[in-house]
């Protein structure tokens, strides 16, 4: 996801530069490579999006999962604590 981000900060600046020599230059070829860069942005960020909700669903599944067996380990841990008592 790193890459991912480092990839959109990269595209944005060059889309900046682009854009900006457009505006203050009228330079019709850097126009032209910033509304390119624009389209690479969209797709980037779409990517972006995807894997941002992968990630979370992959840290609220992990920690649910440890709580689950957080709560298996302390029911267990009851369960034998109330056996031994049974057994004594």
């Amino acid at each position: 996801m790193e890459e991912l981000v480092n990839k959109i900060k990269a595209e944005f600046e060059a889309f900046a530069t682009d854009a900006n020599l457009q505006i203050e230059k009228a330079n019709k070829a850097a126009g032209t490579r910033a509304r390119k860069s624009s389209l690479d942005l969209e797709k980037l960020l779409k990517e972006f999006r995807k894997v941002s909700v992968e990630e979370s669903k992959k840290k609220y599944l992990f920690s649910s999962q440890q709580l689950k067996l957080s709560f298996i380990g302390k029911a267990f841990f009851v369960f034998l604590t109330r056996c031994s008592l049974h057994t004594t």
